[in-house]
């Protein structure tokens, strides 16, 4: 009897081990998908604001371009999901601007620089974001 016991012991240890494996095994897996979900949506949340940027981007821009050319994105910085500082140029000058998101293709213009010597130079408006980690897109 006392055989039987020491048996039944350690097959009931076995399968709690067994089990635990398999349920951390596939929670870990379930993270991992969703985990992938959440930054396919950032990447197309990312995406879908850069194009409506450059489908904007003249007239965002706080003046037109020079001698007729055309505002052309360069690049996007983002610092928040919302808010963004982006690069153009036209062939001749090149600018930035930081932009809040309002909605899917609303964008409201928070500051303009123009190139300074050794960095962007606040010309209008208010760096929110100065300071904060950047990700270019």
């Amino acid at each position: 009897m006392k055989s039987a016991n020491k048996s039944i012991l350690i097959l009931i240890i076995f399968l709690l081990i067994l089990f635990g494996f398999l349920y951390f095994t596939s929670n870990k897996e379930s993270e991992e998908i969703l985990d992938s979900k959440v930054e396919n949506n950032i990447e197309q949340d990312y995406q879908d604001f850069v194009r409506n940027i450059k489908m904007q981007i003249s007239d965002l821009s706080p003046e037109p371009a020079v001698l007729g050319g055309a505002w052309q994105v360069s690049r996007v910085w983002f610092a928040l999901d919302d808010h963004a500082y982006v690069e153009y140029e036209d062939g001749h000058a090149m600018r930035r601007i930081l932009v809040k998101q309002i909605n899917d293709n609303d964008f409201e213009v928070l500051a303009f620089f123009e190139p300074g010597e050794d960095d962007w130079v606040l010309v209008s408006g208010e760096d929110t974001m100065f300071g904060q980690a950047l990700d270019l897109y």
